[in-house]
């Protein structure tokens, strides 16, 4: 059960940020895409972290 509420979680947390992924990546802008990345890292890391404490 805990489990499924952190993989709900996490998806509806970087669902957004992988359809800004995707448009950076048709216009070509190489930075955006890279900071887009790094946060969802980041978020993943949190996320993990939560869960491994939970």
């Amino acid at each position: 059960m805990f489990k499924i509420i952190f993989i709900t979680l996490f998806s509806l947390l970087e669902i957004p940020f992988f359809i800004k992924f995707l448009k950076a990546h048709r216009e070509c802008e190489i930075t955006r895409e890279t900071a887009i990345i790094i946060i969802m890292i980041i978020l993943a890391l949190i996320i993990y972290g939560i869960f491994m404490i939970g």
